[in-house]
């Protein structure tokens, strides 16, 4: 008889938390009777659930995104009334914004507990409760009757700017903590000493097959233009944690140097007005291209010469592995676990996170053919294979 699981999640978008939780359930649908508890349907990835999971939603959640961004409005309209321009020295300016940031978060997580002691979840007892999303783990903790419960993380804790004196009674009532890469397992055990028995890698199961026959299908795509050299970023569209800023500024220096180029960017997000708006600004809308949410962005990263994502922070982002089982040489900037996804020199390159490392990055690819048919061949003969240990490992933490 199939054992029952709860996953809690906030919404099934087009990123790769979702294209993860996804693959996770494939490997799990067989065993186990899944309860999937989302916090509403929109998203492109959506249809891609098996009809066999029992999908539910709460109001609350979607009550809590609400509130979320007009606590982020409300800071947002603090940093300009404490900080205006030329005001006081920059370094006094940076110091401000720091605090402020960080004093929202502590708020929004603040916040989050109130609204996990809201939750009505089924009056039901579970072999397996999991949170899929970082913030979840306050619902699974004090919400959800279950024999074993689990909490995945995909964020690096530290950029979070999270209180660790709130989340430790929380992450002590749950069983296993799993993070997505070394760096973001570290940070938490450097966090959380005392749960570091309980805090375990486990990394993304990543469907290879089901990527590569996805970039064959059917999309209308841009006809490909001699003598140009392409490049795609696949990521939700806001400044502090993706930088599409940079990757706009990057652009700007390649037109200067004379580069023929499109660069497509694939995805939706809080900062799509600003990003359309800075593209104008700069006269980069030829260069630059705002192609929207795409539920199969695999086309466009088959297109690319190149895949740059040029992010601030980032747990593990599977879009990076993605594009490597396409074969694709990757420009990343040096976030934490940069180096874990990416050997510099041998399938792609780590940069320093300012718009000239990138820009001389695709300048080093654009006139290198060879350089860049070595990365792909790497990227194309790394060990996907290893997916079977993941599920292996994960069927083990699940069953205790």
């Amino acid at each position: 008889m199939k054992k029952s699981m709860l996953i809690i999640v906030s919404t099934f978008g087009a990123g790769g938390t979702a294209k993860s939780l996804l693959s996770f359930i494939d490997v799990l649908k067989d065993e186990y009777n899944i309860d999937l508890w989302i916090s509403t349907f929109k998203g492109p990835l959506y249809n891609y659930l098996p009809r066999e999971i029992n999908v539910f939603t709460s109001e609350r959640l979607t009550t809590y995104e609400q509130y979320y961004q007009k606590g982020y409005a409300k800071i947002l309209s603090k940093l300009n009334l404490y900080v205006s321009a030329g005001a006081i020295r920059l370094r006094i300016k940076i110091a401000i914004k720091k605090a402020l940031r960080r004093e929202f978060a502590h708020d929004v997580q603040k916040m989050q507990i109130r609204m996990a002691n809201l939750e009505k979840l089924p009056d039901k007892k579970y072999d397996v409760a999991i949170s899929w999303m970082d913030h979840f783990i306050y619902i699974l903790a004090n919400c959800v009757k279950a024999k074993r419960k689990i909490a995945w993380h995909h964020m690096n804790y530290y950029e979070m700017k999270k209180d660790p004196n709130i989340d430790l009674p929380y992450f002590k009532k749950v069983d296993a903590i799993c993070a997505v890469s070394k760096d973001c397992r570290q940070v938490l055990v450097d966090t959380f000493p005392i749960l570091q028995n309980k805090i375990h890698l486990v990394e993304n199961l990543i469907p290879v097959e089901v990527i590569r026959k996805m970039a064959t299908e059917y999309e209308v795509l841009p006809e490909r233009e001699e003598n140009c050299f392409y490049i795609t970023t696949v990521s939700r569209l806001n400044f502090k944690q993706k930088a599409i800023d940079r990757a706009i500024l990057a652009s700007k220096k390649l037109v200067e140097r004379g580069l023929n180029f499109k660069w497509f960017l694939i995805g939706y997000g809080e900062d799509e007005i600003k990003i359309r708006n800075m593209v104008e600004r700069y006269g980069l809308k030829d260069y630059f291209l705002i192609e929207g949410v795409k539920s199969n962005p695999y086309p466009y990263i088959k297109l690319a010469d190149v895949f740059i994502l040029p992010s601030n922070y980032e747990g593990k982002p599977i879009v990076i592995s993605e594009a490597q089982v396409l074969a694709k040489p990757v420009i990343v900037c040096d976030y934490l676990s940069a180096h874990e996804q990416v050997k510099h020199n041998v399938d792609g390159l780590v940069v320093e996170k300012t718009p000239s490392a990138i820009a001389d990055a695709i300048m080093l690819l654009a006139n290198r053919m060879d350089l860049r048919k070595d990365f792909s061949d790497n990227s194309w003969n790394k060990p996907w294979h290893n997916q079977l240990n993941v599920k292996k490992q994960i069927i083990k933490l699940l069953n205790g």
